[in-house]
């Protein structure tokens, strides 16, 4: 028995059949069969040929960029190349800042821009598309582990639903102090861990990063920084998620001189730090728990930890967070700075509602003193040591409208209260509020902020802003016009004005943008003047 009836009878289970070609008499046959059994049945359609599947190659082009009149032009140029084959996409990137001429150049004279400011920054990155791995080279920017342990005190609250698992990208600004690094990324596809189907265990992944290049201008003599981070990735029951990771890093710090015998900050020579980090992340729809662990090791100066925290519970309608994190008086971050000693505490409600509509609570406690700060600050212990307990709070409430059927009304409002006692003979507390009205194809924003000293209730500074953006046409032209005054006692008052308007124009299904903005920090003595353009085809 030969031919395809053959691979029929005698296939092993499981196997599919092969792959024959369809003849014009077997498929006359087929037909036949088919139309004294039922109804005919159409052959399936041939499979197109690879070079009807579509291009090797999907290039796209980029460029973005502004000119200012004090004499600043910066620009960003893009070339993509998608190659859907093999699912890959490179990136060719070129960053460049310099003088270019003032607005002083139309009456003949050129503003002082000299040659040694200009800044340009070539990059480039190989992406694959299905596992995340990259491959770049350029300035980057670093998300997650690396990113939450730079900066503790500049972040915002280490909420766990802000918790983002570590990567980099080229930047995509111009910096003076960024340096090339080399920047290695490798993701495993997702390996499914069981039997498909109910039973399945879920699905787990591992992922390796490497950087290398100098840090940027921070560094001493340009020495090569290390970062390794290396974790996994484990999904269950279809919306779960547990991820594990390390970070480690190390630099060498310059040489840092002391401006007075006695200055707060004594002399050093160079010395290297080390960073060793951990992160654990944990994700179900009722609950949320996210947490950092570090410990930095510098020379001459000492060890310390930094931690945080993150919990959440619930996601809809309601959803109420936690987030604490303390970092030691010698701990030293993944950029090398000395962040200080510190403690955190932040909380936040909020109750998601049908048409985006979303009401926020939230209260943050920060201070440079230890934990019993806390007590201090709620009057259990001596609430005048404020400079050892809990030194900052801010209470927060944001709603924002459901989207409304009818083209007028508020859209949101907001109120912050707020308290700064870094200074203890100066603590200033303040209230700002914000209200956004829709009035058709107008948005209005009006906010306030006044400030007053705690310790009598002295006026201390006022500011006011409004702010109003139309439409003409559809998509037409996006028009801004904003205005604000601030003024502090002792210092007389400030008003500011800007307007903009910008151009889209859909060109080959891409976006291209051109803008205008005519702007007075100090109206009317001062007026800057900006072009900027987005092209991308």
């Amino acid at each position: 028995m030969k031919g395809p009836l053959r691979a029929i009878l005698h296939r092993p289970p499981g196997r599919a059949l092969p792959r024959r070609r369809v003849t014009p008499t077997l498929a006359a046959v087929c037909w036949a069969l088919g139309a004294a059994l039922g109804p005919p049945v159409p052959l399936p359609a041939q499979s197109a040929s690879p070079a009807a599947a579509g291009p090797w190659v999907l290039p796209e082009f980029l460029w973005t960029g502004a000119w200012e009149s004090g004499g600043n032009l910066g620009s960003r140029g893009e070339l993509l190349l998608g190659l859907p084959k093999p699912g890959l996409k490179a990136r060719f990137q070129l960053l460049d800042r310099r003088p270019a001429f003032s607005w002083g150049a139309f009456t003949g004279s050129f503003g002082g821009a000299t040659a040694d400011r200009a800044l340009t920054s070539p990059g480039a990155a190989l992406y694959h598309a299905s596992t995340g791995s990259r491959l770049i080279y350029g300035p980057l920017d670093h998300y997650g582990l690396a990113a939450r342990t730079r900066n503790i005190w500049i972040r915002g609250a280490p909420y766990a639903e802000s918790h983002a698992p570590s990567s980099a990208d080229l930047k995509t600004a111009p910096s003076s102090t960024a340096a090339n690094q080399v920047y290695l990324y490798l993701g495993s596809p997702y390996l499914r861990l069981g039997r498909e189907g109910e039973n399945a265990a879920g699905s787990l992944r591992g992922f390796v990063s490497f950087k290398l290049g100098p840090e940027g201008s921070n560094s001493a003599g340009g020495e090569q920084v290390p970062g390794l981070n290396a974790g996994v990735d484990y999904r269950f029951g279809g919306t779960g998620l547990l991820r594990l990771e390390g970070y480690y890093t190390e630099r060498v710090l310059p040489e840092r001189k002391s401006s007075s015998w006695f200055s707060e900050k004594p002399a050093l020579p160079e010395r290297t730090t080390r960073l060793y980090a951990g992160a654990l992340a944990f994700n179900v729809p009722a609950f949320g728990l996210a947490a950092d662990l570090a410990r930095s090791e510098t020379f001459g100066f000492g060890a310390d930890l930094y931690g945080s925290l993150g919990l959440r519970f619930g996601d809809k309608p309601w959803r109420f967070s936690l987030a604490l994190d303390r970092a030691g008086s010698r701990f030293v971050d993944a950029g090398g700075a000395a962040p200080g000693e510190g403690l955190r505490a932040a909380a936040r409600l909020e109750r998601r509602s049908a048409r985006s509509s979303l009401l926020r609570f939230s209260a943050l406690l920060r201070g440079p003193g230890p934990a019993e700060g806390l007590g201090k600050t709620l009057g259990m212990g001596d609430a005048a040591s404020t400079v050892e307990g809990f030194n900052r709070t801010s209470l927060d409430f944001y709603y924002r409208f459901p989207a409304a059927s009818v083209p007028w009304g508020l859209s949101r409002v907001s109120l912050t209260l707020d308290r700064d006692g870094r200074e203890e003979k100066k603590v200033l507390d303040s209230a700002e509020t914000m209200a956004a009205l829709k009035l058709g194809p107008v948005d209005a924003v009006t906010g306030a902020k006044i400030t007053w000293r705690a310790d009598g209730g002295e006026y201390y500074s006022h500011r006011w802003s409004q702010s109003a953006a139309w439409k003409l046409g559809n998509p037409g032209i996006h028009c801004t016009a904003r205005a604000g005054y601030e003024a502090v006692k002792g210092k007389g008052g400030t008003w500011a004005l800007s307007l903009s308007a910008q151009r889209t124009v859909r060109f080959r299904g891409r976006q291209n943008r051109f803008s205008l903005k005519a702007a007075s920090p100090e109206f009317p003595k001062k007026w800057d003047y900006t072009v900027g353009w987005r092209l991308q085809f």
